[in-house]
């Protein structure tokens, strides 16, 4: 009796085995097949969110081509690239039918730090990297600070430039 049962542990075992594989193996090739069709195509990538940056300036980290199947889109990947670019807090990627969507929150300029060069530092004192049009001048101007780098995405860690946080809305 326990000879047979485990007879039929093992043929259950190897037959959820065999199910398993050929599924990965359909799997694949559903994915291309179905990957080929105009709603599994990324037709869109809309970006939403920008303050600062362009879109083409997003688009170009994104990576979509456009017609490229939605399947090998990687929405972890894309949200990596973005982040990397100290301008870019947090990002998003969602996938639609033939669409890409992507939110992106900029970090804010919060003061402009006079570095011997006006540098852009957010509210967590993150440098930021310039902008292609240019300085915007709209924040005030801070002096006298020590700034060991101006490298993009470095932070200011003086004392004094974190008393300032609390002193700008005054």
């Amino acid at each position: 009796e326990r000879r047979r049962r485990n007879r039929r542990i093992l043929a259950l075992a190897a037959l959820v085995l065999l199910a398993a594989w050929g599924t990965t193996k359909l799997a694949g090739h559903a994915s291309r097949t179905l990957g080929a069709m105009p709603l599994f195509q990324a037709r869109h990538v809309d970006v939403r969110g920008l303050l600062y940056l362009s879109s083409d300036e997003v688009r170009s980290a994104i990576g979509v081509r456009e017609g490229e199947s939605l399947f090998d889109v990687n929405p972890a990947s894309i949200v990596r690239a973005l982040e990397r670019n100290p301008r870019i807090e947090s990002a998003s990627v969602q996938l639609f039918p033939a669409a890409v969507r992507v939110s992106v929150r900029e970090r804010r300029p919060y003061v402009l730090l006079n570095a011997g060069m006006l540098l852009e530092v957010d509210s967590v004192g993150t440098i930021l990297p310039p902008l292609a049009r240019g300085l915007i001048a709209d924040r005030p101007v801070v002096t006298g600070l020590r700034v060991p780098t101006r490298a993009p995405g470095a932070r200011v860690l003086e004392q004094r430039a974190r008393h300032l946080r609390g002193r700008q809305d005054e």
